[in-house]
């Protein structure tokens, strides 16, 4: 009885080519023989269905900002896989650093400070989320009206943009603003 149920499956599933779920509005069918078009509109899918609409729902509740950041920073990575068409494989922390800093860079700071800052979140959020259970101590969630602020020491009463960042203060809400702009252009 087994042998004719599992010839029956098959039977079933080869005249009907299963179609699998690749993302919230596509199929598998999507990705059969694709265009660039085809491959774009699976990747903004995802993106938008499966990490923005999350971060969203995450960001309307208060407990939830830290969870909403650690899916954020998800966007980094991926996003650089994207735009240079190369796989992130043992290159996570490069392609998380680069992602990091084009969407930063439009807010003009140093790059020098920007690459470190997006080395401190990797290892912070990614890194301390994923592997102790809490972002480690130089990252603070703040409601300030700024997507991200660096602090550094200063020296001789001005501020070391090349010292230490002793701080990374992120404005959830704000963080995602910046993602979702990035990704429209």
């Amino acid at each position: 009885m087994r042998r004719l149920s599992a010839r029956l499956s098959s039977a079933v599933m080869s005249q009907n080519k299963m179609a699998l779920s690749i993302s919230p509005n596509y199929t598998s069918e999507k990705l059969e023989n694709p265009s660039i078009e085809d491959k774009i509109d699976v990747f903004e899918d995802r993106l938008k269905g499966w990490l923005f609409t999350q971060i969203k729902t995450l960001l309307s509740e208060p407990h939830d900002r830290i969870a909403s950041v650690c899916l954020q920073t998800i966007y980094f990575e991926s996003i650089w896989s994207y735009l240079t068409g190369k796989n992130s494989k043992g290159r996570s922390k490069e392609f998380f650093i680069n992602g990091f800093y084009d969407v930063f860079k439009i807010t003009k700071q140093d790059e020098g400070l920007l690459k470190k800052a997006a080395q401190i979140l990797y290892e912070d959020i990614r890194c301390g989320f994923f592997h102790d259970g809490i972002f480690r101590d130089r990252i603070f969630l703040v409601d300030r009206g700024f997507a991200l602020e660096i602090t550094v020491p200063k020296k001789k009463g001005i501020l070391d943009i090349h010292g230490q960042i002793e701080s990374i203060m992120i404005d959830p809400r704000l963080f995602f603003d910046a993602i979702e702009k990035h990704f429209g252009r």
